[in-house]
């Protein structure tokens, strides 16, 4: 199978796929670090990622900033030339997140600061419907950061994540990236962008309107 990746160079954030020497190492020391690190309890989905996936890859962030929120693709073609995506996006679905910090307290905005985040330096894996890992190959958290339940991203996407023939190209794409002080970066065919501020406005709007109404 032919794949290839798409990232965002000129924004600091990178892929490297399987054929790159680096990334049997890579892999294992980020399987490592979810295995052993105390953290959250991996979910069913990431107890069962397939670590082998030939259409994954190593999300290596090497801006100065944070990533809070990402929205990948991948596009398939089958032997037939039928073709296929999966596309999904992590880090914007809950609400209060480091994006959207509606009702967040203190402590759970320095959480989601650790847990939610994507530091700079610090790599992941990504297969179909799942990105692995944790800052620990960072920096440990601090005693304020330290996980005690709750508060932590989630992901969510659509399209198939089967293999339903012999697949002849693979391509990641890394649609778009938001950094934790609103920077967004990428190509946002996925439209993370719109689906962040749209959630902002909203709440925004929400709250204004019970403000005027007390």
């Amino acid at each position: 199978m032919e794949f290839r990746c798409i990232d965002l160079p000129d924004a600091g954030v990178i892929l490297i796929s399987p054929a790159d020497p680096r990334f049997a190492e890579l892999v294992a020391e980020i399987r490592h670090r979810v295995q052993d690190f105390h953290a959250p309890a991996p979910s069913e989905a990431e107890a069962e990622v397939d670590w082998s996936d030939p259409a994954g890859a190593v999300l290596v962030n090497r801006s100065e900033r944070p990533i809070a929120a990402q929205s990948l693709v991948w596009k398939f073609e089958d032997d037939r030339g039928h073709t296929f995506r999966h596309t999904y996006t992590h880090g914007a679905s809950g609400v209060p997140s480091l994006l959207l910090p509606f009702w967040a307290n203190d402590h759970q905005r320095e959480h989601a600061q650790y847990w939610t985040t994507i530091l700079p330096g610090s790599n992941r894996f990504l297969s179909r419907g799942r990105v692995l890992g944790n800052n620990s190959d960072v920096r440990p958290p601090s005693p304020g950061e330290e996980w005690r339940g709750g508060f932590i991203g989630n992901g969510g996407g659509g399209g198939g994540r089967g293999w339903p023939r012999p697949i002849a190209q693979a391509t990641l794409v890394l649609d778009g990236v938001f950094f934790a002080d609103g920077a967004f970066a990428g190509p946002n065919e996925a439209r993370l962008w719109e689906q962040i501020v749209f959630a902002a406005e909203t709440r925004q709007a929400s709250s204004k309107l019970a403000a005027e109404r007390l």
